[in-house]
C-alpha cells in the first residue's frame, strides 16, 4: 500500500520548501533596506555593502547546505536564523543607530519566521531567544537610544509570547491535516482491495463451478 510519507519526512519537505521561500525574500528585504540607507545615507557604503554581502553568504551557504545535506534541514534552518539576527544587529550597531531601530526589525523578522516557516513552537522560541539575547547584548554597545533597555526586551519579549504560541497552533494544523491525508489514502487503498475482490468474485460466479 502506499501510504503518505511519514509526517517527519513531510515536514522534512516542508521545511526546505519554506526555507527557499525564506531566503528570497529575506533577501529582497534586504536589498529594499540596503537600497534606502544607500539613498539616504551614503555615508554608511561600506557597512551596508558588507552586512548585504553577509546576508547573501548566509542565504547561499544554508541553500547549499540544504541540497547537500536534506536530513539536517532543521539545523540549517536554526543556524540561518540565528546568522541572520546576528548579521541585523552587528549592522545596527556598526553604524551606531538607535536601538528602536534594531529592536524593529527584529520584530518584523520574528513575525515572518512565525508565517514562513514551519518549525513549530520550538524553532520559534529558539529565534526568539536568540532575538531577546541579542537585544540584551547591545546594552554593551555605545548606542544611541530613547528608552532604557528593558523597553526593548520588554518588546521583544511581547512579541515572542505571541509568536510562539502561534507557531505551534500552525504546527498542530499542519498535524491534523496530515492526519486527514492518511486516512483518506488508507481508506482509498481499502476501497481499491474491496473493488478488486468483488471483481474478482464476479468473475468467479460468472465462470460457473468446474466441472469434474
Amino acid at each position: 500500500m502506499n501510504d503518505v510519507p511519514s509526517y517527519a519526512e513531510a515536514s522534512r519537505v516542508l521545511c526546505a520548501e519554506r526555507l527557499h521561500i525564506g531566503y528570497g525574500c529575506f533577501l529582497l528585504f534586504a536589498l529594499v533596506a540596503s537600497a534606502l540607507e544607500m539613498v539616504y545615507f551614503g555615508h554608511r557604503q561600506v557597512p551596508v555593502l558588507t552586512v548585504f554581502g553577509l546576508y547573501v553568504v548566509v542565504c547561499g551557504v544554508g541553500w547549499v547546505a540544504m541540497r547537500a545535506w536534506p536530513q539536517r534541514i532543521y539545523p540549517i534552518t536554526y543556524l540561518s536564523a540565528l546568522a541572520a539576527i546576528l548579521c541585523m544587529a552587528v549592522y545596527h550597531v556598526w553604524v551606531g543607530n538607535p536601538r528602536e531601530l534594531m529592536v524593529m526589525p527584529l520584530v518584523l523578522y520574528l513575525c515572518a519566521t512565525t508565517a514562513i516557516l514551519p518549525w513549530g513552537g520550538m524553532g520559534q522560541m529558539w529565534a526568539s531567544l536568540v532575538a531577546v539575547a541579542t537585544t540584551a547584548a547591545s546594552a554593551g554597545f555605545a548606542m544611541p537610544h530613547a528608552l532604557p533597555i528593558p523597553y526593548a526586551l520588554a518588546g521583544i519579549v511581547s512579541v515572542s509570547f505571541v509568536t510562539i504560541p502561534c507557531a505551534d497552533w500552525f504546527e498542530r494544523l499542519r498535524y491534523a491535516a496530515w492526519l486527514d491525508a492518511r486516512r483518506a489514502r488508507r481508506a482509498e487503498a481499502a476501497l481499491d482491495r474491496m473493488e478488486h475482490a468483488a471483481v474478482g468474485m464476479t468473475r468467479l460466479a460468472a465462470n460457473g463451478p468446474r466441472r469434474g
